[in-house]
C-alpha cells in the first residue's frame, strides 16, 4: 500500500451538527510533507463528511523524521462536547521501525474554532488495528476504524444515531 496519511469523519445522524473544533499538522526535522486535505467548518447531519490528509513531498523521505495530524470535533450546546483523533507517523527507515499509531480524545472543553483547552490524548488502545468506540456521554455513536499497514493508517469515523435499545440512560 502507498504511503496514505489521513482521518475521515462520516456523519450519519439524523439531526446532530459538529463544528470543527481545530486541526493540526506538525512535523519534526525536514520538511517533507503537508496537508493535503483539509476538514470543512462543519460536519452536518445525513452523510455529511471531511477529511484531513497529508502527502509526503516527492523524493522526500519519511525516514528524515515523524508527522503527526491531529483534528476535533464540537457539539455544542448547554454542555459542549469535544472529540477528536490524531494520528503519529514515527521515522522508519526501508519500512523499519515503529508502524504508525493514533490517539483518541474527548471532554466537555470544546470551543468551535479553537484548539484550547489542548485535548488530552490517549491511546486509541492496545493495537493500532483495532476500532475504538467513544463512550455513551455524547447523543450519538462515534466509532472510528483504522486502516493500517507499515507504511500508512486511515481512520474512518463513522457516526450514528444510538439504536432505540443503547444510549445515554440505556440498561
Amino acid at each position: 500500500m502507498a504511503f496514505a496519511f489521513e482521518m475521515q469523519f462520516t456523519n450519519l445522524s439524523a439531526r446532530t451538527t459538529f463544528q470543527l473544533g481545530a486541526y493540526d499538522f506538525a512535523q519534526g526535522g525536514h520538511d517533507n510533507g503537508g496537508i493535503q486535505q483539509a476538514p470543512g467548518s462543519t460536519l452536518t447531519p445525513t452523510a455529511g463528511a471531511q477529511t484531513l490528509s497529508v502527502y509526503q513531498k516527492a523524493g522526500s523521505s519519511i525516514a528524515e523524521n515523524w508527522m503527526d495530524i491531529q483534528c476535533t470535533w464540537v457539539l455544542t450546546g448547554a454542555n459542549p462536547l469535544r472529540f477528536g483523533v490524531k494520528l503519529h507517523f514515527p521515522a522508519q527507515v526501508f519500512s523499519i521501525g515503529t508502524d504508525p499509531y493514533w490517539y483518541v480524545m474527548q471532554d466537555a472543553n470544546g470551543v468551535p474554532g479553537s484548539a484550547d483547552p489542548p485535548p488530552d490524548w490517549i491511546h486509541s488502545g492496545a493495537h493500532p488495528g483495532d476500532p475504538y468506540a467513544w463512550p455513551n456521554t455524547f447523543p450519538v455513536q462515534i466509532i472510528a476504524t483504522p486502516q493500517a499497514s507499515g507504511d500508512s493508517l486511515v481512520v474512518q469515523v463513522m457516526i450514528t444515531d444510538w439504536a432505540k435499545h443503547q444510549g445515554p440512560g440505556a440498561a
